[in-house]
């Protein structure tokens, strides 16, 4: 229970900085052009998860998040990068619009990156991503 607290805690506290981030940038974002939007939303991002950075962003994913990438990794290594990087961002709840931008890709291509996901964790459908992943972060698979 103390171990789920900490890591309740460790995500918590990430999607306070992101969203204290954005708050910070939001009147540059507003009167942004579509282009420099997405920087802005990159520079968010990068700064709070360290997005561009694999080591520390999943050194950063790993600790918020019980060693998902890890785990990820160890019992499924077909998953590339940009899918484990999906996988964290749905771990995150981050809206797809920002998926879309952070992982440069479209709307059809963040869903293809779905269906992968799911095809490689064995899953029967793309709904049941985010509990499985859940209970890996619970810790309730190994």
């Amino acid at each position: 229970m103390e171990l789920i607290n900490k890591q309740e805690f460790a995500s918590q506290s990430i999607l306070q900085k992101l969203e204290a981030s954005k708050a910070t940038q939001a009147k540059a974002r507003k009167s942004a052009q579509p282009e420099e939007r997405i920087v802005i939303d990159k520079e968010i991002y990068n700064s709070v998860l360290h997005f561009n950075n694999w080591d520390a962003f999943s050194c950063e994913i790993n600790h918020a998040f019980n060693n998902i990438i890890i785990t990820l990794q160890t019992n499924f290594p077909h998953l590339n990068q940009k899918e484990l990087r999906w996988c964290c961002l749905d771990a995150l709840n981050i809206p797809a619009s920002d998926r879309v931008v952070l992982l440069e890709t479209t709307n059809d291509g963040l869903y293809k990156i779905k269906q992968r996901v799911a095809s490689k964790l064995n899953l029967k459908a793309t709904k049941n991503i985010s509990s499985y992943l859940q209970s890996l972060v619970d810790g309730e698979i190994q």
